[in-house]
C-alpha cells in the first residue's frame, strides 16, 4: 500500500479546502462586524451626551440656586431699607445709633446674660453699598466661655437690644474646657450725607 494519494482523493482535499473557504467568507459576510461597531459607536454617544447634558444641568442648577439666593438678598435689603424709609418717615425710632453706642451695648449684653468672661471689643468692617445709599457695618467678636447656651442668648440679646443688628455668621468650636465662639453681627446704616 503506497502512502501516496490518489488524484482523486487530492481532487477531494482540494474541493474541501475550498468549500471551507467559501464557508468561512460566507459565514463573515452574515456577521458584519461594522454592525457591531456601529452600534457600538451609537452606544457610546449617546452616553457622552447623556453625561454631558446632566453635568449641564447641573452647573444651570447651581447657576439658578446662586441667583436666586442673590435676588433674595437684593430683596431682603430693599425690604430693610423700606422698613428705615418708613420709620424716619414716621418718626418712629431712632434715626441713626452712634457706632460706639452700638458696641458697647452688645458687650453689655454679655455682663447681662452671664457670660463669664467680657465680651471685648469688636472689630467693625465697614462695606459701602452706594446703589443703596447704605453701609453695611459688620462687627466681628471671638467669645470664649463654657456655656454655649450664654453665648448664644448674649447673641440673641444683642439682636434684641441693637436696632436693625442682625447675626451675619457664627462659627462654633468645641475646646477642651470651653467654648470657642466667633461672631459677625451685621447692620445697615445710612450713609453720611443722605
Amino acid at each position: 500500500m503506497s502512502s501516496a494519494a490518489t488524484p482523486s482523493q487530492a481532487l477531494e482535499q482540494e474541493t474541501a479546502m475550498m468549500l471551507a473557504a467559501a464557508a468561512a467568507r460566507a459565514q463573515r459576510r452574515n456577521r458584519p462586524a461594522w454592525l457591531v461597531l456601529l452600534g457600538v459607536a451609537v452606544l457610546l454617544a449617546g452616553a457622552i451626551f447623556a453625561w454631558s447634558s446632566w453635568a449641564e444641568h447641573g452647573e444651570q442648577r447651581a447657576r439658578a440656586r446662586r441667583a436666586k439666593a442673590e435676588a433674595d438678598r437684593v430683596l431682603a435689603a430693599a425690604a430693610r431699607l423700606k422698613a428705615m424709609n418708613d420709620a424716619e418717615a414716621g418718626g418712629e425710632g431712632p434715626r441713626v445709633v452712634e457706632t460706639g453706642n452700638v458696641l458697647s451695648r452688645i458687650e453689655a449684653a454679655g455682663s447681662r446674660v452671664g457670660l463669664s468672661k467680657p465680651v471685648g471689643v469688636g472689630t467693625r468692617n465697614v462695606t459701602a453699598r452706594r446703589e443703596l445709599k447704605l453701609n453695611q457695618v459688620r462687627i466681628s467678636y471671638n467669645v470664649r466661655d463654657e456655656s454655649l447656651g450664654a453665648v448664644l442668648a448674649w447673641a440673641e440679646e444683642a439682636v434684641r437690644d441693637v436696632p436693625g443688628l442682625e447675626v451675619f455668621n457664627l462659627t462654633v468650636r468645641p475646646e477642651a474646657a470651653e467654648w470657642s465662639v466667633n461672631i459677625v453681627f451685621s447692620r445697615w446704616e445710612r450713609m453720611e450725607g443722605s
